[in-house]
């Protein structure tokens, strides 16, 4: 699952150190509750498995994935496996 928007970084999803509490988007102009509920509901679409989520904006994301081939300089990883 791409997270667009819905999720700026893992830390959203996953709390400051890992503790599991929801971050909501501090630049977001929607509803902090309604954020907090998309982030929930992504969370149980992917059973909880971080690996199944692309946070496109968190610059970490793809240390996350093992690259498993390069064309022209560009690495493709499998994500969601």
């Amino acid at each position: 699952m791409v997270a667009g928007d819905c999720a700026y970084s893992y830390a959203n999803l996953t709390g400051l150190n890992g503790e599991g509490v929801y971050i909501p988007l501090g630049f977001g102009v929607c509803s902090h509750f309604e954020s907090l509920k998309v982030m929930d509901r992504m969370m149980k679409e992917v059973g909880g498995n971080l690996d199944r989520i692309i946070a496109l904006h968190d610059f970490e994301r793809w240390t996350r994935f093992t690259p498993f081939a390069e064309v022209d300089g560009f690495k493709i990883a499998r994500a969601g496996a």
